[in-house]
């Protein structure tokens, strides 16, 4: 299994467990916040079963109170204190009308409570219309204490069981809380484990990446030395290279000229043939050894100010006789006033060389010119265009055009070249701080542009 596959298990392994804590936080949530609702609710009861008890104790006392003194501020306080019970007793039976058990006991207390209220009326009555006497002789013969003994038994056996209840709701907050404590201790050490082990997949990924970018760093380094030595070997056997070359093909122009005496018609085609053989060995030599100074860093460009009309006429003379040995009109476009780039003669030349004689390699009939011009749209750039009308460049073939030891299929008939003509032009045209556009239409001819700086 890839690591990629172990980390997508393990966060999703993560987010999983992330959603089942979300969903038991949310229900533990919601029993905490039930549970508060029902102690808040028993703290009501219990609240207004203190203020009942306390009314019932005021009621009793004012009419106590009435009997024995007369004083009428006893009578209201105590019909107030009756009225106050009897609206607790409203409160309490709504609070607790879930519970037939308190339900039972409060429609029961209610009845003792009226009973009083009205026992302690016919009290005052009496005591307002016959006296002390009368009103003494009545609470006498009531079973008060009997009354009382009952109120105190039922508000002892609600209050009894609210505070059982709240008990039982206090320990199942309590219960919630550790539940809700061990599931979220439990949560986070699965959390940091699963995270642990995707930091030590992640470690140990980077570790051997970075082991493999190190030894492709070295790899890297060791081909680019490689290719440099190459270059400089190829650099500095240029001489060596080109030595036997050029005497090979000065001695056969001495023969040629028979100088050491004459030739029969036999030994002139075949030191014809050895010159052309070596003159074509050299070019190919040449062309290499041109990419290995360039790679190899051993091509120095003196950018000076150059007349471009001046360089087009010296290729054109050079050129000149390959292009009439095919028959070609080799013609030039140039402006009447002077245009000065700012360029290196022999980068320049040699590049210019290059693309005017691909163009005379592969037009068969018809016209090859150079075209200079300084309206190029560019601002501080002039431009020289070789024009032909040869095969042109297939559609297919345009991005590799540029490539080195790349050889158009069009040109497979001549087999010659290499395929380093157009990969020198791009590099020495970035050498002069230039570069090489191209257009071609197959089978109707190429343009190729350069581009280079204006003085």
């Amino acid at each position: 299994m890839s690591i990629r596959q172990k980390l997508q298990f393990i966060f999703a392994g993560l987010a999983i467990g992330l959603v089942l804590l979300a969903l038991l936080l949310g229900q533990s949530r919601s029993r905490q916040i039930e549970n508060r609702a029902w102690v808040r609710h028993t703290q009501e009861v219990l609240a207004e079963l203190a203020s009942l008890r306390a009314s019932a104790i005021d009621g009793e006392v004012a009419c106590r109170g009435y009997a024995l003194s007369g004083d009428e501020r006893y009578q209201k306080f105590g019909a107030d204190a009756f009225a106050a019970a009897d609206r607790q007793l409203d409160g309490l039976s709504s609070l607790t009308s879930d519970n037939p058990r308190q339900s039972m006991r409060l429609r029961r207390l209610r009845e003792l409570v009226h009973g009083r209220a009205e026992f302690c009326a016919s009290l005052v009555n009496l005591r307002s219309t016959q006296g002390l006497a009368a009103a003494a002789q009545l609470f006498a013969g009531a079973d008060a204490k009997n009354s009382t003994d009952r109120e105190r038994t039922l508000l002892g056996q609600v209050e009894q069981e609210e505070r059982g209840l709240l008990l039982v709701r206090d320990a199942q907050m309590e219960a919630s809380d550790r539940a809700l404590s061990r599931a979220a201790i439990v949560a986070s050490a699965v959390a940091f484990g699963l995270l642990f082990f995707a930091y030590f997949l992640l470690h140990r990924e980077s570790k051997r990446r970075q082991a493999l970018e190190q030894e492709l760093r070295q790899s890297n380094q060791d081909l680019l030395d490689a290719s440099r030595l190459k270059s400089e070997f190829l650099a500095h056997m240029s001489h060596e290279l080109r030595t036997p070359l050029n005497a090979v093909i000065g001695y056969t122009g001495t023969l040629l000229m028979r100088l050491p005496g004459p030739l029969n018609p036999g030994q002139e085609k075949q030191l014809k043939t050895i010159q052309s053989s070596a003159r074509h060995l050299l070019s190919l030599i040449n062309d290499v050894l041109d990419v290995a100074r360039i790679e190899a860093g051993k091509v120095d460009v003196d950018l000076t100010t150059l007349a471009c009309q001046e360089v087009i006429e010296e290729v054109m003379a050079t050129l000149r006789p390959l292009a009439q040995a095919k028959n070609l009109a080799l013609e030039t476009e140039l402006p009447e006033r002077p245009v000065s780039v700012r360029s290196d003669r022999r980068a320049l030349s040699q590049i210019l060389i290059n693309l005017a004689n691909n163009a005379i390699k592969f037009t068969e009939n018809g016209t090859v010119k150079l075209r200079l011009h300084d309206d190029t749209g560019v601002a501080g750039l002039a431009a020289i265009d070789v024009l032909d009308t040869g095969v042109g460049v297939k559609p297919e073939e345009k991005e590799n055009l540029f490539r080195a030891f790349h050889q158009l299929n069009a040109g497979k008939r001549h087999g010659e070249g290499t395929g380093l003509g157009l990969y020198v032009c791009g590099r020495l045209a970035e050498l002069i701080q230039g570069r090489i556009e191209f257009d071609s239409e197959y089978g109707k001819g190429s343009r190729f542009t350069l581009l280079i700086p204006k003085a």
